[in-house]
């Protein structure tokens, strides 16, 4: 396969993603993985805060 029939596929790609996107099924798609990757850091960010202030308690306010 040659860079250019490479970069054809590659646009392709792109333009059946945008044309999904302008569809409300596609609005309505990105809305509900956004929020899942929203809730999905926010759990994360809460569970390393509860393990920080759990290895403080644990270690007695030891640092290295």
């Amino acid at each position: 396969m040659t860079i250019r029939e490479t970069m054809r596929r590659v646009q392709g790609y792109i333009r059946a993603g945008r044309a999904y996107l302008h569809t409300e099924k596609g609005r309505h798609d990105v809305c509900d993985y956004g929020r899942a990757l929203l809730w999905l850091f926010v759990s994360i960010a809460l569970a390393l805060a509860l393990f920080s202030m759990m290895a403080q308690v644990l270690l007695g306010g030891q640092s290295e």
